[in-house]
């Protein structure tokens, strides 16, 4: 699973997570009321994939390819985003990423796991 520690904001029913560049707007109502103002994120590469409009992720995220990793019938790209947050996707086996290329990404939604910085409890998935 990929981590990442990112502010949390409300957004009229939603809630931003964001650092930087990196922002993500989600629904808020499987999340408690009380999430604090800096939370943790993760997900695991297998729920994160390159963009498409078509796959309805949650994103997009920009970020830079560090490391493409062939495993057979897919492939993990390391990607590092704003604010040097590093995370892993999923791919096609024959995806044309290449380390150093910008790339974009989502997560499927209700795959994004939502952590307190300080206890590390769960706070809900997204």
């Amino acid at each position: 699973m990929s981590f990442a520690s990112l502010d949390a904001g409300r957004n009229g029913t939603g809630m931003v997570l964001s650092r930087g560049e990196l922002s993500l707007s989600l629904p808020a109502a499987s999340l408690p009321s009380g999430v604090p103002a800096e939370v943790i994120v993760g997900v695991r590469p297998e729920h994160a994939r390159l963009w498409s409009e078509s796959d309805r992720l949650v994103g997009s995220i920009a970020g830079r390819v560090e490391y493409v990793e062939m495993l057979g019938r897919e492939t993990l790209i390391g990607i590092v985003t704003a604010g040097d947050q590093r995370f892993a996707a999923l791919a096609e086996a024959d995806t044309a990423a290449k380390p150093g290329e910008n790339v974009r990404f989502g997560v499927e939604p209700g795959r994004l796991h939502v952590f307190d910085v300080t206890t590390e409890q769960a706070l809900g998935i997204v």
